[in-house]
């Protein structure tokens, strides 16, 4: 008897070890796995480019509510351009100093457990800048930043392209980058602390994984929504063509559709944001996604880019049309 308890016990032990790990260590255990492979939860410095213009002030919100959702440190180039007299384009009629955008953003940031048990506020540097941009931006990365926001004016080229003025502040720039341009109702109001009722394309691409983040990050701190869409081309299984506001696995969608969907709807739980899923079969994305935002009443289109080669600064033709013909704000999320 003495020999058979000796030799059961190891594996007793091992066995009730397994079984005791508690349902919040396993959480906690699989939290600590998520944030190591994250992309905002690496995100441990934060560069922001902005002039005085909707879309910096804009990208200065932007920049507030990453910055207070994490408690990111975050510095604020305030890029000053030489305006001819006269010219008031790109200016707001409500002016506010984007450096005070940042900072009240932040601190009203409404994450749980964020500013609990005394937690320091974000640490909020601004410096004002003059042109030439390229040789501020490329002075200041030198000091370790994991995340460039632009928000400049103009952003946007006649054909849909990157406009000249941002490709300059991003090229002196190695690591991710995210591009804020102002539409609709932002246009107006850019720092108005309206909830974001965020678009989000996944495609299962890393880099459309990492948009996703950024989108559910700016929906939690702002108490915001996001939608994730896939879009499928024409030809491939469907039970349903439009979009639902829940994933249902027995559309009929095909095994990779249905693998990306409940990715997003697993990420936003790791989040704490509710992902509302849907899918539409189209042979143009751009169209997809500009019809999405049109039905679904979104106010930000968050995308997942990555930039294509080439002298110029191109994230491919679907970007490139949003960019061109959307109503709605759009942030580009660049890795």
């Amino acid at each position: 008897m003495a020999v058979v308890t000796t030799m059961a016990m190891p594996q007793c032990c091992v066995g009730r070890s397994r079984a005791c790990r508690s349902a919040p260590t396993r959480e906690r255990i699989e939290r600590e796995e998520f944030e190591a492979q994250g992309f905002v939860s690496n995100i441990e410095r934060q560069l922001v480019a902005v002039d005085q213009s909707q879309n910096g002030q804009f990208a200065s919100r932007l920049a507030g509510l990453l910055s207070g959702s994490r408690r990111i440190p975050s510095t604020v180039l305030e890029l000053v351009y030489d305006i001819p007299s006269g010219d008031s384009s790109g200016r707001s009629m409500k002016d506010q100093s984007v450096d005070t955008i940042v900072e009240d953003t932040a601190g009203a940031a409404e994450i749980e457990g964020t500013h609990t048990g005394g937690a320091p506020p974000a640490d909020i540097t601004t410096m004002l800048r003059h042109e030439p941009t390229e040789e501020v931006i490329a002075e200041e990365a030198r000091k370790g930043y994991d995340l460039l926001l632009i928000g400049v004016e103009p952003a946007v080229a006649a054909r849909g392209e990157i406009h000249e003025n941002v490709a300059r502040v991003a090229q002196a720039f190695e690591g991710p980058l995210a591009i804020a341009v102002a539409r609709g109702p932002h246009r107006e109001e850019p720092a108005a602390a309206t909830h974001l009722d965020i678009l989000v394309p996944v495609t299962g691409t890393e880099y459309s994984r990492r948009g996703a983040e950024v989108a559910l990050t700016l929906a939690r701190a702002s108490l915001g929504s996001v939608t994730a869409l896939h879009v499928a081309r024409k030809g491939r299984a469907f039970g349903r063509r439009g979009g639902t506001p829940a994933f249902r696995p027995n559309w009929g969608v095909g095994a990779d559709q249905e693998a990306i969907l409940r990715d997003a709807v697993r990420l936003g739980d790791r989040f704490g944001v509710p992902v509302r899923t849907t899918i539409r079969a189209h042979a143009h994305a751009e169209e997809a996604i500009l019809r999405q935002l049109k039905i679904g009443e979104h106010n930000l289109i968050v995308m997942g880019v990555s930039p294509r080669p080439g002298a110029t600064l191109f994230f491919g033709d679907a970007p490139a049309t949003v960019l061109k013909q959307s109503h709605r704000s759009i942030l580009l999320v660049a890795s």
